[in-house]
């Protein structure tokens, strides 16, 4: 259960990444293009702030993910040799 959980939030990561650079790009556009549509002055700040919510929760599934693979380490494997006899 808990590869799924790892892999799901690294989906999440995957997918809010891309919103992300998508978000960018559309404020990006609208600031470079040659007349505008006369909103961007409240459009670009609002779509920036989701671009930063959607870049927040992708750091943070990643930080949880990469945390719960540190956890994982199976249970008879204390750092020592794995050879057995010695």
């Amino acid at each position: 259960m808990q590869s799924f959980a790892k892999f799901a939030l690294w989906m999440i990561a995957c997918v809010s990444f891309l919103a992300v650079i998508v978000l960018a790009l559309i404020v990006l556009d609208m600031f470079q293009h040659p007349r505008g549509v006369g909103m961007e002055w409240l459009a670009g700040p609002l779509v920036g702030f989701f671009a930063l919510v959607f870049l927040a929760v992708g750091v943070v599934c990643i930080r949880v993910a990469v945390a719960l693979k540190k956890r994982s380490v199976p249970g008879g494997y204390q750092g020592g040799s794995e050879v057995v006899g010695r």
